[in-house]
């Protein structure tokens, strides 16, 4: 699992590759002066735009393939967990971390292209059709990164939550129905014991209702 997780196989690289090229190819054709490229161009400078392009648009998209082969897997893991323990938060948050670098790594390089743009012409610049819907499409994708993965585990969590938190009023059911009893009998030895158990049923089922069914920490 761990290295489905980090790594990417030759042949998904270079299907992702070839998508990746291509789409930079129609990004040229569909609007060459978003990307420099001019009737006054020189050779070198054409040259240097295509291979400067491709090298990014390759390598994004294998990115965003890869980030989403992790997000499967992700679900994969969660749905295949036994075991789920509402009290064992760093197991609920193993991958809230991952999930979230993927989400930024996706959206930062488009952050970081404006920026370079608009320290190069102070404004910024205007981009094709192809680039725009990239653009949606990547800030999609990077929602769904973020929360898709955890959604089956937060699911999980409010289930065995909901289980844990019914168990406990069954206890301070039965223990309240003793203590009734024990009263109307007037049988009073040991009744500081069931007074503690209550308050402590009733502590437990507060703390069970503090816990967080969101699987990532809270830095997150």
């Amino acid at each position: 699992l761990e290295a489905e997780l980090t790594t990417t196989s030759p042949r998904t690289f270079l299907i992702s590759a070839a998508i990746g090229f291509a789409l930079t190819i129609l990004s040229f054709v569909s609007d060459p002066v978003a990307w420099g490229i001019t009737a006054n161009s020189s050779l070198l400078t054409n040259v240097i735009s295509v291979v400067q392009g491709s090298i990014e648009n390759v390598f994004f998209f294998v990115l965003i393939v890869h980030t989403v082969q992790q997000v499967r897997l992700i679900v994969r893991i969660h749905r295949a967990a036994t075991n789920v323990s509402l009290y064992e938060s760093d197991s609920h948050h193993a991958f809230s971390r991952l999930t979230v670098r993927a989400a930024i790594g996706l959206v930062f390089p488009l952050y970081y292209y404006s920026f370079i743009v608009y320290l190069q012409i102070g404004r910024l610049g205007t981009m094709s059709a192809v680039d725009n819907s990239l653009i949606v499409f990547c800030f999609l994708i990077s929602s769904v990164v973020f929360i898709l993965p955890l959604n089956d585990m937060r699911r999980r969590l409010v289930q065995e939550k909901s289980r844990l938190i019914v168990e406990s009023d069954r206890h301070i059911e039965m223990t309240t129905r003793e203590l009734h009893q024990r009263v109307s009998a007037r049988t009073y030895e040991k009744m500081d014991d069931l007074n503690k158990a209550l308050a402590s049923l009733v502590i437990e089922k507060d703390n069970l209702k503090k816990i967080s069914t969101w699987p990532w920490e809270a830095e997150t």
